[in-house]
């Protein structure tokens, strides 16, 4: 009678183990999150120095004039423009993970193949 041969069995995994996989997939996502939100507020300062033609101090000035206005305004008044200054950077935010997201995903993919492969 002769023994199946099976092939290496690999260790069971340990929670430490799936504790380190998952923060090891999990962390690069949450940078790029975040990269992302900091590149879509440059973008968005770059998107009001345009407008302005490009005048530091045109652009100052009315950076000072909107938050002294915005300061002094009541609570609900404040609402539709926190509203509005919210959907505009989400969707700068929406375009940033957009363009960046197919480069990102092949870094990731390389890394897991690399991490499968040396674990």
């Amino acid at each position: 009678m002769t023994k199946a041969v099976t092939p290496l069995a690999r260790p069971p995994r340990t929670r430490l183990a799936r504790l380190r996989g998952l923060a090891r997939r999990a962390l690069p996502r949450a940078a790029f999150v975040v990269e992302s939100l900091a590149i879509a507020v440059a973008l968005f300062q770059l998107l009001v120095f345009a407008v302005l033609q490009g005048d530091r101090l045109l652009a100052a000035h009315e950076w000072a004039l909107f938050l002294t206005h915005y300061a002094a305004a009541s609570a609900a008044a404040r609402a539709p423009v926190d509203l509005a200054l919210g959907a505009i950077l989400a969707a700068l935010w929406l375009f940033v993970c957009a363009c960046r997201f197919p480069a990102a995903r092949m870094i990731w993919r390389i890394e897991d193949l690399e991490a499968r492969r040396w674990s």
